[in-house]
């Protein structure tokens, strides 16, 4: 179609992942649930800041998105042992009700 939109990005579910792809990227980023959360909330929350300051009054510093303990580099193999992966999602869980409580 000629006239169609073009997408800003397309979205869709891989298996047990969610696949993102931006408009113009030859790459799919596939984001484990936690990792799709986090991302989520981070575009809400600089939508909000750019609603509501412009540009030069803003005190938005941006934010990271970590990847998931499932492909973390700390083991032979790339992933994390159910008590170490067990252990890092219930710290990341902790940073982020202590930040929406902020």
């Amino acid at each position: 179609m000629k006239n169609a939109p073009q997408y800003v990005a397309s979205l869709h579910r891989f298996h047990d992942k969610a696949a993102l792809a931006i408009r113009g990227s030859r790459e799919t980023l596939y984001l484990t649930p936690q990792e799709a959360r986090e991302l989520g909330a981070a575009l809400v929350e600089c939508a909000a800041n750019i609603e509501s300051a412009n540009f030069l009054g803003s005190n938005y510093s941006g934010r990271d998105v970590m990847p998931s303990a499932a492909f973390y580099e700390g083991s032979p193999d790339g992933r994390l042992r159910k008590p170490e992966l067990d252990e890092l999602n219930a710290r990341q869980s902790r940073r982020v009700n202590k930040e929406s409580k902020i």
